[in-house]
């Protein structure tokens, strides 16, 4: 009997523990695009803070550094209002009626809402660089698919290409052939001086045949890195099309030089 009892505290004092456990945490660098509409009056929660965010689609947001829970999520942020309104202020005509002061957000109620778009970061190795590309419109699987950005596999000077497209893609540039399959990337380090014009050509293979489905001009800027989303141009098309997302080194250089 002693030794049944001992073994039930035993696992009520592990189940215990267990619901102690805290979530695991990370430490990440983020660059966050909006892949649809820019997405404004949403942030994420750093402890109880709530940090704003501003994603663009057409630029990288600034890099934030993230500790917190592997699930990150997107959530409505409300910036925080003053103890008094402009109702509870005095009339320049008269005495008003006076109105409660309006509290600032509650962080414990802002989890309870339901996330714009959320996604798992991997745990290790920390920490992580990573380029998040945030589509709620696929909420179902989080709405956000990261892209590792590792330091130096994606310097800037280069060029970035992920193919959207139902099929593989070819990248020729430079005399260089650089295939890439559906739903991949690809990284090219350009051979061009700076502030210098080249060209190049994006071919669709489909059923064993190449087709050339876009025409590249790229001006080569050595303080900038570019992501270039492929898309198919049209349905059952062999065509496609590009979406081009810069990053600038982060200084004081020229925007353009060489020109």
């Amino acid at each position: 009997m002693k030794f049944k009892t001992a073994l039930l505290l035993s696992l009520i004092a592990v189940g215990l523990a267990a619901e102690d456990q805290e979530p695991p945490t990370v430490e990440a660098h983020l660059r966050l695009i909006a892949m649809q509409q820019p997405i404004m009056g949403y942030g994420y929660k750093i402890g109880k803070k709530m940090e704003p965010l501003v994603i663009a689609p057409d630029f990288f947001t600034p890099e934030i550094t993230y500790h917190g829970p592997a699930h990150f999520e997107l959530l409505p942020y409300q910036a925080e209002r003053g103890s008094e309104t402009e109702a509870s202020k005095p009339s320049e005509t008269g005495p008003s009626k006076p109105t409660e002061p309006v509290k600032p957000p509650n962080p414990e109620a802002i989890t309870k809402t339901k996330p714009l778009a959320w996604l798992d970061l991997p745990v290790s190795p920390s920490p992580q660089h990573l380029i998040l590309l945030v589509d709620p419109s696929h909420g179902s699987e989080g709405g956000i698919f990261a892209l590792p950005d590792a330091p130096g596999s994606f310097p800037y000077g280069s060029l970035r290409f992920m193919n959207l497209c139902p099929f593989p893609i070819e990248i020729r540039l430079h005399g260089q052939k650089t295939p890439i399959p559906a739903r991949g990337t690809a990284v090219i380090l350009s051979k061009a001086s700076e502030g210098h014009y080249y060209e190049g050509a994006i071919y669709s293979l489909i059923d064993g045949q190449s087709t050339i489905a876009y025409n590249l001009r790229i001006f080569q800027q050595n303080d900038f890195r570019t992501l270039y989303f492929v898309t198919p141009a049209a349905p059952q098309s062999p065509q496609v099309a590009l979406k081009a997302v810069e990053d600038r080194k982060a200084g004081d250089a020229p925007l353009f030089k060489g020109r």
